[in-house]
C-alpha cells in the first residue's frame, strides 16, 4: 500500500493537470481578494475575512468552485490510469484492488486538501492586513473549515469512484463535472425556495385606485417541504459548500456527521464495485 501510494504521489507531483488545478485555485483566491478590495474602495462596503476564507468552498451561495476544479482534476488524473494501462500493470505485478482503489482515494484527498490549504493561506496572508481579523469565534471558524474539508473529502470519494469505475477518461470527466453542475443548480433552487417569505404584497387596481394587499405566498414551502429541501442541501457536498460560502451557519453542526457517513458509504460501495470490475 505504501509503495502504491508513493508511486501515485510521485506521479501527482509531475502531473500537469494537478498543477493546472492548483494554478486555478491560486488565481481564484487572487480574484476574490481583488474583487473584495475593489468593492471596499469604490463602493465603501466592508468585507469580512471570514467570508473570503469560506469562498474557497462556495462562491457566495452559488458556485462550488472547489468542487468544479476537483471534478476535472481527479477525473483526468485517475482516468489516465486506464488509457496508459497503469491499472492493469499494477494488477499484473501483484497489487490488490483494495490497494489500488484506496491509494487513489488518498491521492484525491491530498489533492483536495492541498488546493484548499493553498487558497486559505493566500487569502489570510494577503487579505489579513487589508480586511483585519476574523469576525467568527474560533470554534465557529474551526467548525466551518472542518465542515468544508469533509465536504471536499466527499467530493474526492465520489470523483474517485466514478473515475475508477468508468474506463473512459472523457466520460468520467463529463459525469463528474455535470454532477457538480446539476447539484449546484438544484441546491441553489432549493435555497431560493427556502428564502421565500410566508406572506407577500400584491398591488391591485380597483375603481381606478391602487391598493396593496397582503396575501399568502403560494411559493412558500410548508414545514414538511422545507424539511426535505434542507435535507437535500445538507446531504449534497455542493449544498454544504454553498452553505459555507454564504456563511449560513445554522446547519453547520449537523454537516460533519453527514459527510463522514457519505465518505464511508461511497468508498465502501466504490471499492466493492471495483473488486468486480473487468479491467482491460
Amino acid at each position: 500500500m505504501s509503495r502504491m501510494l508513493a508511486a501515485q504521489l510521485y506521479r501527482l507531483r509531475h502531473d500537469k493537470v494537478f498543477w493546472g488545478g492548483l494554478i486555478c485555485m491560486v488565481f481564484y483566491a487572487l480574484a476574490v481578494l481583488g474583487i473584495a478590495v475593489n468593492g471596499q474602495i469604490r463602493q465603501g462596503y466592508q468585507v469580512a475575512l471570514d467570508q473570503l476564507v469560506f469562498y474557497g468552498y462556495g462562491l457566495d451561495s452559488f458556485i462550488p468552485v472547489a468542487g468544479l476544479v476537483l471534478s476535472a482534476v481527479i477525473s483526468f488524473f485517475t482516468g489516465t490510469e486506464y488509457s496508459d494501462g497503469t491499472l492493469r500493470n499494477a494488477l499484473i505485478v501483484g497489487r490488490t484492488r483494495a490497494e489500488i482503489y484506496l491509494s487513489h482515494v488518498l491521492v484525491s484527498l491530498i489533492t483536495a486538501l492541498t488546493y484548499n490549504l493553498a487558497y486559505i493561506v493566500i487569502v489570510i496572508v494577503l487579505g489579513g492586513p487589508v480586511f483585519g481579523g476574523f469576525h467568527l469565534s474560533a470554534a465557529a471558524l474551526a467548525l466551518g473549515i472542518l465542515t468544508g474539508m469533509l465536504a471536499l473529502t466527499v467530493y474526492s470519494a465520489l470523483f474517485t469512484a466514478v473515475s475508477l469505475l468508468c474506463s473512459s477518461r472523457t466520460a468520467s470527466a463529463i459525469l463528474c463535472l455535470s454532477g457538480v453542475m446539476l447539484s449546484m443548480f438544484l441546491c441553489t433552487y432549493l435555497n431560493m425556495q427556502l428564502q421565500e417569505p410566508p406572506m407577500m404584497e400584491v398591488l391591485e387596481m380597483r375603481d381606478g385606485d391602487s391598493e396593496v394587499k397582503v396575501m399568502e405566498n403560494p411559493r412558500y414551502l410548508n414545514p414538511s417541504q422545507r424539511k426535505w429541501a434542507q435535507a437535500v442541501i445538507d446531504v449534497l457536498p455542493s449544498g454544504q459548500s454553498l452553505q459555507l460560502g454564504g456563511l449560513n451557519s445554522a446547519h453547520w453542526p449537523g454537516l460533519p456527521p453527514i459527510s463522514l457517513t457519505l465518505i464511508v458509504l461511497v468508498n465502501g460501495a466504490g471499492l466493492a464495485r471495483f473488486r468486480r470490475k473487468d479491467i482491460k
